[in-house]
């Protein structure tokens, strides 16, 4: 610029202390954001289109994939086989806007052959400025070998009173019979359980017993 006939330079000054503060507090909140995923018990998916984008240290563990074997790839990929039909038509039902339960259960597939037990659960989030989905990969395989456990044990326990030769009979409420064993129709001279169920209890026994 000119000034008193003479040319000098103007420097104009902005302050951009708000925008650098902004800047810095959104990528410490970044990397406390990946630092919690990276951290996290649970395996962390993030796609888009159905291809994995994004998978966190856990699922690496879970599966015995490295990154490299992961990114590119569809979700279904990492699934035993019998799920990814299964995967196909939850697909086709959300586009279509049909309403699905909020979690999926189904086994993963390791490099090793093995199966991983898990429930899933997507959620809708923004992904790099484009819309995506975050899988949340839950191990649920203790509970599922509990739960397998606990049916053998009480299938255990039904079979050791289906054999028993001690009449037992297992009473609800209102004296409503909810289980009786052989030994018991035997005793009371009924075909079967549903002969017997009909029967009020207090027919089984003498006024004073009863």
């Amino acid at each position: 610029v000119l000034w008193n006939g003479k040319q000098e330079f103007q420097i104009l000054y902005n302050d951009i202390t708000e925008r650098v503060q902004a800047e810095e507090t959104l990528k410490a909140s970044e990397e406390k954001y990946s630092t919690l995923i990276e951290q996290s018990s649970d395996g962390i998916l993030i796609l888009v289109d159905r291809m994995i984008v994004f998978a966190n240290r856990r699922v690496n563990e879970m599966t015995g994939l490295a990154q490299v074997e992961i990114l590119g790839k569809y979700f279904y990929d990492l699934t035993a086989p019998e799920y990814r039909e299964k995967l196909e038509e939850i697909n086709r039902k959300r586009k279509a806007g049909l309403e699905l339960a909020a979690n999926q259960e189904l086994e993963l597939l390791t490099k090793g052959g093995t199966r991983v037990a898990v429930e899933t659960k997507l959620q809708p989030i923004i992904y790099k400025d484009k819309p995506a989905g975050m899988l949340i990969v839950h191990d649920i395989t203790e509970r599922v070998h509990a739960e397998a456990a606990l049916k053998i044990s009480e299938q255990n326990f039904r079979n050791s009173m289906d054999r028993s030769t001690i009449g037992i009979r297992i009473m609800g409420d209102g004296e409503e019979t909810l289980y009786a064993n052989q030994a018991m129709l035997d005793i009371f001279g009924y075909e079967n359980f549903d002969a017997l169920r009909k029967s009020p209890p207090q027919k089984h026994y003498t006024p004073e017993s009863h």
